[in-house]
């Protein structure tokens, strides 16, 4: 597989259509809504060494109850909003990345609608790859605190607890980032599987599944390519956060004002925004590309009957030739022109008839 050209195509894709900044920022899931509170206050609430800063919180809060409340509500519709606009983003993506690669037109309208169309399908394959992750972190959780509830003067107590958390912190934190990494494929494959093969939600997961299997060395390739792309970006969101944080920290000591660092605040989100959509549109185009890339001259697998073995693509039949084309039908002769009428011959001269016998 070529690795090298999915990369590049996927970022001419993604630079040359600036609609799938959109959807890739709204698509990364984490795109929650964070509120910050201003106090207005005057400029001598904060003088004087006899100040109460929490007695004047709580004040205000009874004061302003009606108002929080109402703020509350607003995160959480809003939160709540974001999070189905995020999922519906995801196979909308998916779609524009696609009509992208084949030359047909990106319209933000067709990927919202596919989105919107697939948007229950998508949500039922996160569900499901997601939920029993979060079981099993929850019994290792378990197994962590229950023996910190036993009686710690009873030596054998805790020794079990001390081996519970040596056990969990060894063997089961590495399952689950084993366990995470397997999820987290199976959810970019079996999302496409929905959204570019129109498969069910049970039938994505259990041919993503498939796929993997016998793709493993490819896909695990570009995993470890994209996750240290993901680093550099990392790197680069972190000195940006990081300058405008310091510049941010150092206004506020110098004013003695909180304002400096909400400005900052504000700056490294506004300063984050584009650079967050561009990196979501170029990791989903890197990962659409790669999964056309392997399935693309594969037959697609019913959802009613899907193997049990490994998915692989059919091989052509050796020393096919195929057969030449039919030759085109000769064109008609056109109607030979009449001849012309023969003109009737002229009568021979007759003889004048001689009698039998001539006379003496």
């Amino acid at each position: 597989m070529d690795y090298t050209g999915i990369i590049k195509r996927a970022w001419s894709i993604v630079w040359r259509y600036r609609i799938l900044w959109l959807f890739g920022l709204l698509a990364g899931g984490s795109s929650g809504g964070s509120g910050s509170s201003n106090f207005s206050t005057n400029s001598n609430d904060f003088g004087g060494g006899n100040y109460d800063f929490t007695y004047d919180v709580e004040r205000w809060v009874e004061t302003n109850l009606g108002l929080i409340i109402a703020v509350a509500a607003f995160l959480v519709l809003f939160a709540l909003g974001m999070w189905i606009v995020s999922i519906a983003a995801k196979g909308g993506l998916i779609h524009l990345v696609r009509e992208a690669e084949e030359d047909r037109p990106v319209q933000g309208m067709a990927g919202w609608r596919v989105g919107f169309t697939y948007w229950g399908r998508v949500f039922l394959i996160d569900l499901l790859l997601v939920l029993p992750f979060v079981v099993l972190g929850l019994v290792f959780a378990a197994l962590m605190i229950l023996p910190f509830l036993g009686d710690f003067d009873n030596e054998a107590v805790t020794a079990t607890a001390g081996l519970g958390v040596c056990g969990v912190l060894v063997i089961g934190i590495p399952i689950l980032l084993l366990i995470g990494l397997i999820v987290g494929v199976l959810e970019v494959y079996a999302t496409r599987f929905a959204v570019l093969r129109d498969v069910p939600s049970i039938a994505s997961i259990r041919q993503a599944w498939q796929l993997l299997k016998s793709r493993f060395k490819d896909t695990a390739l570009m995993y470890l390519i994209m996750f240290g792309i993901g680093i550099g970006f990392g790197v680069l969101a972190l000195i940006i956060a990081g300058t405008i944080g310091v510049a941010g920290f150092i206004g506020m000591i110098m004013t003695e004002s909180p304002v400096p660092i909400v400005i900052a605040v504000v700056l490294v989100i506004m300063a984050l925004i584009v650079p967050t959509g561009i990196y979501g549109a170029f990791v989903s185009g890197v990962w659409t590309l790669t999964f056309r890339e392997l399935t693309g001259a594969a037959v697609s697998v019913t959802t009613a009957d899907a193997p049990s073995a490994g998915y692989m693509p059919p091989v052509p039949p050796q020393g096919y030739i195929p057969p030449m084309p039919p030759e085109p039908p000769s064109a008609p002769m056109p109607p030979s022109a009449p001849m012309p009428p023969v003109p009737p011959s002229a009568p021979e001269p007759q003889m004048p008839p001689t009698s039998e016998s001539e006379p003496e």
